[in-house]
């Protein structure tokens, strides 16, 4: 019947959180405790009479929301999931009766650009149905007669060197500036109970907000390196930073086009 509910106490208690027009929704995915979307079948009869596949966005926890899509694929397509990686990076799940789609956003819902289909129902009827990402080129999506799509990375994640460092040590990227990808190379010490690290590398843009994560797993100890795709970004320096156990550093780079 249209409803949201939010629970802040594990799943004790639920609340309804109230959002505009009248809709059925399929998915909700919340980027942090702020930041959430949720799409379904809404109808905006008065205000958007030829709209009714919209993508709501909260950016204080669901007390207020915002439209992002009020007219893509209207008729019979259906958003069925939205996942995002960050709070500008996001796919959609789009279906007909016949045909799947999958839309991608980079700038938090503002605009959205069809990255797949369509594809036609002999291989999946009905189409897209779910959504899930680790990152910005890692992403999985499912749909009818057990079809499961990936994407094929353009991050490469190359081992450089196993010999083991002394310590923790991000380089600068190079080449930098660049057009439109760049490599980062960075080295991971043995930590005291020599097991792997958890070691993450994001992405932001030059007023702090989250791009992507280019890396975010275990390492053993050594010589790593990533590649960075800035293709689908607009010139301007950006930061990347690393994060591991207790060492972090930040270090800027400027993307050329």
């Amino acid at each position: 019947n249209g409803k949201v509910l939010i629970t802040s106490n594990g799943r004790d208690n639920w609340n309804i959180i109230t959002t505009p027009g009248t809709q059925d929704f399929h998915s909700v995915h919340f980027v942090n405790n702020s930041t959430g979307f949720v799409v379904g079948d809404f109808h905006y009869t008065n205000q958007y009479p030829n709209s009714n596949r919209i993508v709501l966005k909260t950016t204080n926890g669901g007390i207020n929301w915002s439209i992002k899509i009020n007219e893509i694929m209207v008729g019979n397509h259906y958003f069925f999931d939205v996942f995002f990686t960050n709070q500008n990076t996001g796919w959609l799940a789009i279906s007909d009766e016949n045909l799947g789609y999958i839309s991608k956003t980079t700038n938090g819902g503002e605009n959205w650009f069809q990255t797949f289909g369509p594809i036609g129902y002999s291989i999946i009827y009905g189409g897209i149905r779910s959504l899930y990402s680790l990152n910005e080129y890692a992403t999985w999506a499912g749909g009818y007669n057990g079809t499961i799509l990936t994407t094929s990375s353009p991050v490469g994640i190359q081992t450089i060197s196993t010999e083991i460092p002394k310590k923790y040590l991000i380089n600068q990227n190079y080449p930098n500036p660049f057009n439109p990808q760049t490599k980062i190379k960075f080295d991971i010490p043995a930590n005291v109970r020599g097991q792997t690290s958890n070691v993450k590398l994001i992405i932001y843009d030059l007023l702090g907000r989250e791009v992507t994560t280019l890396v975010n797993e275990e390492f053993k100890p050594g010589t790593y390196e990533a590649d960075w795709d800035g293709s689908n970004y607009s010139s301007g320096v950006y930061f990347y930073k690393i994060i591991s156990n207790d060492f972090v550093e930040t270090k800027k780079m400027v993307l050329m086009k």
